[in-house]
C-alpha cells in the first residue's frame, strides 16, 4: 500500500522529465571530471617541466664544475713547467676555466636582463610568461639577494 501511494503522488511529467534529469546530471558529472582531469594534467605538466629544468640545470652545473676543475688541475700543472708554451697553454685553461665558473653563476641567475636593476612591478610583468622551473629558479634567486616579498608572492601565485 506504501509503494501505491509513492506512485499515486509521482504525476506523468515527474515520470517523463526522469530520464532528461538523469542525462542532465551525468552530464553535469562528466564535465567536471574532464574539468579535474584538466586541472590536474596542468598541475603534472607543470611539475614536469619544474623536474626537467632542474635536472638540466643540476646536469650542467655538475658538468660545468668538473669541466672547471679538470681545467684548473691542468693549469696547475703546466705552470710548473719550464717551458714558454706550456705556460701560455695553462694560461688559456685558466682562462676557460674562469669562464665555466662565470656559466656556472649564470645559470642560478634569472632569465630576466638586469634584474637586480628592476623594481616589483617590472619583475612582476616579466613573471607572468615564464614557466614553473623559470619560476622557481627567480624565486630562488630573489630569496637569495633581494628577498622582496611582493615578487615572491606573486611567483607563489602564478605556480599555484
Amino acid at each position: 500500500m506504501a509503494l501505491q501511494t509513492r506512485f499515486e503522488s509521482l504525476d506523468l511529467s515527474t515520470l517523463t522529465q526522469l530520464p532528461q534529469l538523469a542525462r542532465q546530471e551525468l552530464t553535469e558529472r562528466r564535465d567536471a571530471l574532464v574539468q579535474r582531469a584538466a586541472l590536474e594534467r596542468a598541475r603534472l605538466t607543470q611539475r614536469q617541466q619544474r623536474l626537467t629544468g632542474k635536472l638540466i640545470d643540476d646536469s650542467e652545473r655538475r658538468a660545468c664544475t668538473v669541466a672547471q676543475r679538470s681545467l684548473q688541475r691542468a693549469g696547475e700543472l703546466l705552470e710548473h713547467a719550464p717551458l714558454a708554451r706550456v705556460k701560455t697553454a695553462a694560461s688559456k685553461l685558466q682562462q676557460r676555466a674562469e669562464g665555466l665558473q662565470q656559466r656556472v653563476a649564470a645559470i642560478d641567475v634569472p632569465a630576466i636582463p638586469d634584474y637586480d636593476k628592476l623594481n616589483v612591478s617590472q619583475v612582476n610583468a616579466y613573471l607572468a610568461e615564464m614557466d614553473a622551473h623559470q619560476l622557481e629558479k627567480v624565486r630562488a634567486y630573489e630569496s637569495a639577494n633581494k628577498d622582496r616579498v611582493t615578487v615572491l608572492r606573486e611567483i607563489d601565485r602564478l605556480l599555484v
